[in-house]
C-alpha cells in the first residue's frame, strides 16, 4: 500500500531501516485520517526515542493541516523515481 511503500523509501536511510524493521502500518488497523495520521507522529517519535532524541508534541501535527497528502504522495514519487 502507499503508506508502507513511503516509510520502506524515505530519504533517510537510517528512518526507513527503522520503519521496515519496527513500524510497518497496517492498513486494516487505520478507520480514519486522524488514525493514521497519529500513527505517523507515533511512528516519528519513536525513532527519535531510539536515537535520543526528545520526542515532538502532538501539536506539531498543526503545521501539516492545510497540506494536500495527494500533493505530498505526488512530490515523493517524483524526487525518489530514480532510486526504485
Amino acid at each position: 500500500d502507499c503508506i508502507n511503500y513511503i516509510g520502506n523509501n524515505l530519504p533517510c536511510g537510517i528512518c526507513s531501516m527503522h520503519y521496515k524493521k519496527n513500524n510497518m502500518i497496517n492498513s486494516g488497523d487505520i478507520f480514519h485520517k486522524n488514525g493514521l495520521i497519529t500513527k505517523i507522529w507515533e511512528i516519528h517519535n519513536n525513532l527519535n526515542k531510539s536515537r535520543n532524541i526528545d520526542p515532538s508534541s502532538i501539536d506539531v501535527l498543526d503545521t501539516y493541516k492545510k497540506i494536500k497528502f495527494s500533493n505530498v504522495k505526488e512530490n515523493f514519487i517524483k524526487k525518489n523515481v530514480k532510486k526504485l
